[in-house]
């Protein structure tokens, strides 16, 4: 199964409702359930930490002070896109 796969079923069992006013499902269908959508969560949040991870890595130490300057010069702004630009395409 790939990332895509997971991810897509996990946005559909996080939808399923386990119980609506007074109609509940089976136990052993909730228990099923409940599992499916802890092993999908922990793909998804081993995913998240790795992009996370990605991204911190392509994130240069240039463009992290000049995205935290707030008065940039003209010099300052055109490099900022240059480095942003190239960081997103890597991205």
């Amino acid at each position: 199964m790939t990332l895509n796969d997971v991810l897509t079923k996990q946005n559909v069992i996080t939808k399923v409702i386990l119980k609506d006013g007074d109609k509940e499902l089976p136990k052993e269908l909730k228990v099923k359930i409940m599992r499916i959508r802890m092993a999908y969560n922990k793909i998804k949040k081993q995913f998240d930490a790795d992009a996370q991870e990605f991204a911190n890595q392509i994130i240069t130490d240039e463009l992290r002070e000049l995205s935290e300057k707030a008065d940039r010069t003209p010099e300052e702004d055109a490099r900022f896109n240059e480095l942003n630009n190239k960081t997103n395409s890597e991205y």
